[in-house]
């Protein structure tokens, strides 16, 4: 079993977190020996992975490890448009996972300090922080989120996008019931001052938003998991948080020069997920149309959920689904927020399919609150195929979205 090395002063946070031996316990006669011949203490970590790997140059297996990591969004379940504009689905993050694990039980660097690759100066805590998150994933100690964020660290953009999960902390889960409590907010999000949990998630807002729009969020939150319950664990352990703004996305610390109007969904490497308090139906605040709570929870269920889990069976029909349901003339006709300079086409429509008809079933408010899939009624008489879909995941009982927020 090969062992890798790396700095003392590393070491009990990595132990703590990988539960893996070190060589002292393997091997203590060997440790010290080392230790003598280096200039600094040094002890090694194995967390398992590369008991048969072959060893390279760092230089050549973070080569290697790129084209995996650049090869992400790869999937056999996308469409992409006529005009080459690609709708993602796929369990990426998990296929990710799989692929960097596997790669790394059959190839590992040599020991380095620091190693210089592209653009990028890649330290040796780095690589044994993938390690470790592979292990605890691997063990059932962690989920697919560090896995993500070790190798989003590694080859790290400038200029990536500002709600980063690696660049803010995490609020502490707290079972609130339906009250809206002051929020104990990490620093740098000491915006955010109310706060409520349902269903897994927290729920955030500042003092501009109503404490009413925290109450119907976690309401919506309540019912789109309670069919299935073990969601909520699911969105629990990838700290899935609502951020509830005002006016645009650039109101909320984490995405300051964003200037969405209407919210965002969380992926797995997402600070939040997003949400215009003014969207929601709440008593004095009664909108009637989409509700971005809604919305944006459906496709976070995709993002985190369902690639958790490596629900391909969800990914392969939502696509033929969106297309059938636009060459009949059922779905479509509607006009998106997008970046300048964007014209919508069919692979933004198909990207938008499960949020839009979730919202619509959810919501069951009728005409006045989508121009398509308003109600159950209307999606299972006119696209029967997709609402066995969503009753696969959402309750069949009657909520009365309409008749308690909005005109409540």
């Amino acid at each position: 079993m090969r062992l890798k090395i790396i700095a003392l002063a590393s070491l009990a946070a990595l132990v703590a977190l990988s539960g893996c031996a070190t060589e002292s316990e393997l091997n203590p006669s060997d440790n010290a020996g080392k230790a003598s011949a280096s200039d600094a203490p040094y002890i090694s970590v194995n967390c398992g992975f590369d008991a048969q790997a072959q060893e390279v140059p760092a230089e050549q297996f973070f080569a290697l490890l790129e084209e995996q990591y650049q090869s992400l969004y790869e999937s056999p379940f996308n469409y992409t448009s006529s005009a080459g504009e690609v709708a993602r689905f796929g369990a990426f993050n998990y296929w990710l996972a799989e692929n960097t694990a596997e790669f790394m039980s059959l190839t590992t660097p040599k020991p380095f300090d620091t190693v210089r690759y592209a653009n990028w100066d890649i330290r040796w805590e780095q690589f044994v922080t993938l390690q470790t998150a592979l292990c605890n994933h691997r063990d059932g100690e962690g989920n697919l989120k560090p896995v993500r964020l070790a190798l989003d660290d590694i080859f790290r953009e400038e200029g990536r996008w500002p709600g980063h999960s690696a660049d803010w902390p995490t609020f502490a889960y707290v079972e609130t019931g339906r009250e809206v409590i002051p929020a104990n907010s990490p620093e740098g999000l000491e915006h955010y001052t109310q706060y409520i949990t349902g269903g897994g998630v927290m729920i955030v807002a500042g003092d501009d938003v109503d404490p009413e729009a925290l109450l119907s969020a976690h309401d919506a939150v309540e019912y789109m998991t309670a069919a299935r319950p073990e969601f909520r664990a699911i969105l629990q352990g990838y700290h899935v948080r609502i951020s509830l703004f005002t006016e645009t996305t650039d109101t909320l610390p984490e995405f300051q020069g964003t200037d969405e109007p209407g919210g965002f969904a969380m992926g797995m490497n997402d600070a939040a997920m997003t949400a215009n308090a003014e969207w929601v139906c709440y008593p004095g605040n009664n909108n009637r149309g989409g509700n971005p709570v809604i919305h944006e929870l459906a496709h976070t269920l995709e993002h985190i959920v369902f690639e958790h889990e490596n629900n391909t069976d969800f990914f392969s029909r939502i696509v033929p689904l969106a297309l059938a349901a636009i060459n009949k003339g059922s779905y479509g006709n509607y006009e998106q927020n997008l970046p300048e300079g964007t014209e919508q086409d069919t692979s933004h429509l198909v990207g938008e399919y499960w949020a839009q008809v979730v919202e619509g079933y959810i919501m069951d408010g009728g005409y006045g609150f989508k121009n398509s899939h308003y109600s159950r009624d209307w999606i299972e008489a006119n696209d029967p195929e997709v609402f066995d879909l969503i009753i696969e995941y959402f309750p069949t009982e009657k909520w009365d979205y309409v008749g308690t927020h909005c005109e409540g």
